[in-house]
Protein backbone atom coordinates (compact mmCIF):
# COMPACT_ATOMS: atom_id res chain seq x y z
CA UNK A 1 0.00 0.00 0.00
CA UNK A 2 1.00 3.21 -0.98
CA UNK A 3 0.38 6.22 0.64
CA UNK A 4 1.24 9.75 0.78
CA UNK A 5 -0.42 12.84 2.52
CA UNK A 6 -2.15 16.38 0.37
CA UNK A 7 -1.86 18.79 2.64
CA UNK A 8 -2.51 22.94 2.15
CA UNK A 9 -3.99 22.31 -1.67
CA UNK A 10 -1.02 20.09 -2.78
CA UNK A 11 -2.26 18.09 -5.11
CA UNK A 12 -0.23 15.09 -5.42
CA UNK A 13 -0.65 12.37 -8.17
CA UNK A 14 0.66 8.79 -8.83
CA UNK A 15 0.73 9.17 -12.80
CA UNK A 16 4.33 8.44 -14.55
CA UNK A 17 3.60 10.34 -17.46
CA UNK A 18 6.63 12.64 -18.09
CA UNK A 19 6.90 17.05 -18.84
CA UNK A 20 8.54 18.06 -21.39
CA UNK A 21 11.32 20.93 -20.49
CA UNK A 22 9.76 24.26 -22.05
CA UNK A 23 12.10 24.74 -25.50
CA UNK A 24 12.85 28.87 -24.74
CA UNK A 25 14.16 28.08 -21.19
CA UNK A 26 18.12 27.56 -20.93
CA UNK A 27 19.17 23.97 -19.17
CA UNK A 28 20.22 25.44 -15.82
CA UNK A 29 21.94 22.27 -15.22
CA UNK A 30 23.89 22.23 -18.75
CA UNK A 31 26.53 24.89 -19.87
CA UNK A 32 28.11 27.37 -18.34
CA UNK A 33 26.78 30.18 -20.74
CA UNK A 34 23.27 28.31 -20.06
CA UNK A 35 23.92 28.33 -16.28
CA UNK A 36 24.79 31.80 -16.05
CA UNK A 37 21.89 32.56 -17.76
CA UNK A 38 19.82 31.39 -15.25
CA UNK A 39 21.48 32.52 -12.57
CA UNK A 40 21.01 35.65 -13.85
CA UNK A 41 17.17 35.65 -14.28
CA UNK A 42 17.33 34.29 -10.50
CA UNK A 43 19.02 37.21 -9.29
CA UNK A 44 16.34 39.43 -11.08
CA UNK A 45 13.84 37.47 -9.65
CA UNK A 46 15.24 37.86 -6.27
CA UNK A 47 16.05 42.06 -6.58
CA UNK A 48 12.39 42.60 -7.70
CA UNK A 49 11.35 41.00 -4.40
CA UNK A 50 13.88 42.49 -2.54
CA UNK A 51 12.52 46.07 -3.95
CA UNK A 52 9.24 45.18 -3.07
CA UNK A 53 9.97 44.47 0.58
CA UNK A 54 12.31 47.59 1.17
CA UNK A 55 9.53 49.50 -0.11
CA UNK A 56 7.14 48.23 2.46
CA UNK A 57 9.95 48.25 4.81
CA UNK A 58 10.35 51.77 4.40
CA UNK A 59 6.64 52.74 4.87
CA UNK A 60 6.64 51.36 8.12
CA UNK A 61 9.76 54.26 9.32
CA UNK A 62 8.15 56.42 11.63
CA UNK A 63 8.64 60.04 10.38
CA UNK A 64 10.70 61.75 7.72
CA UNK A 65 14.05 61.43 9.62
CA UNK A 66 13.21 57.70 10.46
CA UNK A 67 13.40 57.14 6.59
CA UNK A 68 16.12 59.05 5.15
CA UNK A 69 18.20 57.03 7.65
CA UNK A 70 16.69 53.64 6.45
CA UNK A 71 17.24 54.79 3.06
CA UNK A 72 20.53 55.72 3.93
CA UNK A 73 21.10 51.90 5.68
CA UNK A 74 20.02 50.49 2.22
CA UNK A 75 21.97 52.34 -0.50
CA UNK A 76 25.10 51.46 2.11
CA UNK A 77 24.24 47.45 1.58
CA UNK A 78 23.89 48.14 -1.84
CA UNK A 79 27.08 49.32 -2.31
CA UNK A 80 28.62 47.12 0.19
CA UNK A 81 26.88 43.96 -1.77
CA UNK A 82 28.11 45.10 -5.06
CA UNK A 83 31.31 45.16 -3.80
CA UNK A 84 31.49 42.02 -2.03
CA UNK A 85 30.41 40.27 -5.24
CA UNK A 86 32.73 41.45 -7.27
CA UNK A 87 35.69 40.59 -5.01
CA UNK A 88 34.29 37.17 -4.93
CA UNK A 89 33.95 36.82 -8.95
CA UNK A 90 37.26 38.57 -9.17
CA UNK A 91 39.16 35.18 -8.30
CA UNK A 92 37.33 33.64 -11.55
CA UNK A 93 38.88 36.73 -13.70
CA UNK A 94 38.66 36.82 -17.23
CA UNK A 95 37.13 33.00 -16.88
CA UNK A 96 33.82 32.00 -17.94
CA UNK A 97 32.68 30.95 -14.06
CA UNK A 98 33.03 35.07 -13.09
CA UNK A 99 29.43 36.06 -13.91
CA UNK A 100 27.90 32.85 -12.05
CA UNK A 101 30.12 33.60 -8.68
CA UNK A 102 29.12 37.29 -9.14
CA UNK A 103 25.52 36.36 -9.90
CA UNK A 104 25.38 33.74 -6.91
CA UNK A 105 26.68 36.14 -4.60
CA UNK A 106 24.27 38.27 -5.32
CA UNK A 107 21.65 36.48 -5.02
CA UNK A 108 22.82 35.04 -1.69
CA UNK A 109 22.95 38.08 0.10
CA UNK A 110 19.93 39.39 -1.58
CA UNK A 111 18.40 36.43 0.53
CA UNK A 112 19.46 37.45 3.63
CA UNK A 113 18.21 40.85 3.54
CA UNK A 114 14.87 40.16 2.15
CA UNK A 115 14.63 38.34 5.46
CA UNK A 116 15.76 40.93 7.47
CA UNK A 117 13.38 43.85 5.67
CA UNK A 118 10.44 40.74 6.15
CA UNK A 119 11.33 40.60 9.89
CA UNK A 120 11.30 44.60 9.68
CA UNK A 121 7.77 44.84 8.56
CA UNK A 122 6.22 42.14 11.03
CA UNK A 123 7.44 43.66 13.90
CA UNK A 124 9.98 41.30 14.59
CA UNK A 125 12.91 42.55 13.61
CA UNK A 126 15.76 41.91 15.62
CA UNK A 127 19.06 38.99 15.98
CA UNK A 128 17.77 37.89 12.57
CA UNK A 129 17.48 34.00 11.65
CA UNK A 130 19.92 31.51 12.43
CA UNK A 131 19.36 29.64 9.16
CA UNK A 132 21.25 29.95 5.95
CA UNK A 133 20.00 32.99 3.54
CA UNK A 134 17.81 30.00 1.22
CA UNK A 135 16.14 28.31 4.01
CA UNK A 136 15.25 31.34 5.70
CA UNK A 137 13.84 32.87 2.95
CA UNK A 138 11.45 29.90 2.47
CA UNK A 139 10.49 29.55 5.79
CA UNK A 140 9.70 33.53 5.83
CA UNK A 141 7.35 32.95 2.83
CA UNK A 142 5.57 29.72 4.64
CA UNK A 143 4.98 32.06 7.50
CA UNK A 144 2.69 30.72 9.92
CA UNK A 145 1.52 27.44 7.57
CA UNK A 146 3.66 24.73 8.56
CA UNK A 147 4.20 23.02 12.32
CA UNK A 148 6.79 24.75 14.48
CA UNK A 149 8.08 21.85 15.44
CA UNK A 150 10.10 21.00 12.43
CA UNK A 151 13.61 20.32 13.13
CA UNK A 152 15.20 21.92 9.65
CA UNK A 153 18.07 20.51 7.93
CA UNK A 154 20.00 23.29 6.46
CA UNK A 155 22.41 20.90 4.81
CA UNK A 156 19.35 19.41 3.04
CA UNK A 157 18.66 23.04 0.47
CA UNK A 158 19.19 22.07 -3.01
CA UNK A 159 19.21 24.77 -6.17
CA UNK A 160 17.63 23.47 -9.68
CA UNK A 161 15.36 24.24 -12.10
CA UNK A 162 12.30 23.12 -10.98
CA UNK A 163 10.06 24.14 -13.27
CA UNK A 164 11.99 24.93 -16.76
CA UNK A 165 11.70 28.63 -16.01
CA UNK A 166 15.27 29.04 -16.43
CA UNK A 167 15.88 29.78 -12.78
CA UNK A 168 16.95 28.30 -10.09
CA UNK A 169 13.99 27.38 -7.30
CA UNK A 170 15.01 26.22 -3.76
CA UNK A 171 13.92 23.29 -1.66
CA UNK A 172 14.80 21.67 1.94
CA UNK A 173 13.36 18.94 4.24
CA UNK A 174 12.72 18.84 7.94
CA UNK A 175 11.71 16.50 10.49
CA UNK A 176 8.89 16.38 12.48
CA UNK A 177 9.17 13.91 15.03
CA UNK A 178 6.49 11.96 16.31
CA UNK A 179 4.60 12.72 19.96
CA UNK A 180 1.96 10.90 22.31
CA UNK A 181 -0.94 12.39 20.09
CA UNK A 182 0.60 11.75 16.91
CA UNK A 183 2.91 9.15 17.43
CA UNK A 184 4.28 8.68 13.80
CA UNK A 185 7.55 11.20 12.73
CA UNK A 186 7.18 12.84 9.47
CA UNK A 187 10.07 14.15 6.93
CA UNK A 188 8.45 17.29 5.15
CA UNK A 189 9.50 18.62 2.06
CA UNK A 190 9.18 22.85 1.14
CA UNK A 191 9.62 24.09 -2.25
CA UNK A 192 10.15 28.10 -3.01
CA UNK A 193 9.83 28.87 -6.75
CA UNK A 194 11.82 31.69 -7.74
CA UNK A 195 9.92 34.56 -7.84
CA UNK A 196 7.28 32.94 -6.24
CA UNK A 197 5.55 34.55 -2.59
CA UNK A 198 3.77 31.12 -2.34
CA UNK A 199 5.30 27.92 -1.15
CA UNK A 200 4.82 24.08 -2.15
CA UNK A 201 4.70 21.70 0.72
CA UNK A 202 4.22 17.92 2.04
CA UNK A 203 4.98 15.33 4.19
CA UNK A 204 5.80 12.06 4.42
CA UNK A 205 5.31 9.53 7.30
CA UNK A 206 8.22 7.49 8.53
CA UNK A 207 6.15 4.42 8.81
CA UNK A 208 5.77 1.17 7.14
CA UNK A 209 3.53 3.04 4.53
CA UNK A 210 6.15 5.87 3.69
CA UNK A 211 10.17 6.60 4.56
CA UNK A 212 11.57 3.33 6.60
CA UNK A 213 13.57 6.24 8.62
CA UNK A 214 14.44 9.58 9.58
CA UNK A 215 17.70 9.46 8.22
CA UNK A 216 16.95 10.96 4.87
CA UNK A 217 18.74 12.81 2.23
CA UNK A 218 16.94 15.50 -0.32
CA UNK A 219 18.71 15.68 -4.10
CA UNK A 220 17.78 16.05 -7.22
CA UNK A 221 17.64 13.30 -10.30
CA UNK A 222 17.99 14.93 -13.79
CA UNK A 223 16.02 12.53 -16.62
CA UNK A 224 17.28 13.11 -19.71
CA UNK A 225 14.62 15.45 -21.76
CA UNK A 226 12.54 16.21 -18.96
CA UNK A 227 11.73 18.63 -15.76
CA UNK A 228 13.84 17.19 -12.55
CA UNK A 229 12.73 15.15 -9.70
CA UNK A 230 13.10 15.86 -6.14
CA UNK A 231 13.92 12.81 -4.30
CA UNK A 232 13.67 12.18 -0.48
CA UNK A 233 15.69 8.99 0.50
CA UNK A 234 16.26 7.24 3.54
CA UNK A 235 18.94 4.04 2.14
CA UNK A 236 16.52 1.63 2.79
CA UNK A 237 12.69 1.96 1.59
CA UNK A 238 12.03 3.06 -1.88
CA UNK A 239 12.41 7.11 -2.73
CA UNK A 240 9.78 9.49 -2.91
CA UNK A 241 9.91 11.87 -6.09
CA UNK A 242 8.60 14.66 -6.33
CA UNK A 243 7.89 17.30 -9.32
CA UNK A 244 6.86 21.11 -8.58
CA UNK A 245 3.61 21.75 -11.17
CA UNK A 246 3.57 24.81 -13.49
CA UNK A 247 1.49 26.97 -10.81
CA UNK A 248 4.20 26.59 -8.15
CA UNK A 249 2.56 25.78 -5.24
CA UNK A 250 1.47 22.23 -5.78
CA UNK A 251 4.00 19.06 -6.02
CA UNK A 252 3.32 15.80 -8.18
CA UNK A 253 4.23 12.44 -6.45
CA UNK A 254 6.27 9.51 -8.52
CA UNK A 255 6.67 6.46 -6.93
CA UNK A 256 7.26 2.50 -7.64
Amino acid sequence: MRLFVVLAGLMISGCLGTLALAEEAPNCSGTQTEMNICSGTTLDNENATLDLWYRRALKKAQDDEARALFTAAQQAWEKFRKTQCALEADEARGGSMAPLIESACLTHLARGRIVELQSRVVNEFGGGPAWPESLSRMLMIAGEVLPESIFWLPSSVVESDLDGDGAYDIAAIGINPGNYTEPESTVILIVAASGSENIAWTYIPVSEDGLCAESVMLGVDYPEGELPYLVVDDGACDAFRFRLNPDQETLELFRN
